[in-house]
């Protein structure tokens, strides 16, 4: 399953403790409002499963100028997009 976060999207992360997100397919932040407490700045972490076939690796996609993110991702194979 992949995971898309556009505009219509909030991800809102308050008080103490983590967030993970597990992601089986691809990742795609498209102007996607993500707010973080600033103590919390590292709260997010975002896994990316790795692709079953080697020769298609999955995506990870950031777009538009107003697309901000603190998080740390991992990825077992991906290739990233960034534009805008």
């Amino acid at each position: 399953m992949d995971l898309l976060l556009n505009k219509n999207s909030i991800l809102s992360i308050k008080g103490t403790g983590t967030l993970s997100i597990y992601v089986a397919g691809n990742l795609t932040i498209d102007n996607a409002e993500i707010k973080q407490d600033d103590a919390q700045k590292d709260s997010l972490t975002i896994y990316l499963k790795k692709s079953s076939n080697p020769a298609e690796p999955k995506t990870i996609k950031a777009s538009s100028s107003n697309t901000g993110i603190t998080a740390s991702i991992f990825a077992e194979d991906a290739t990233f997009q960034f534009t805008g």
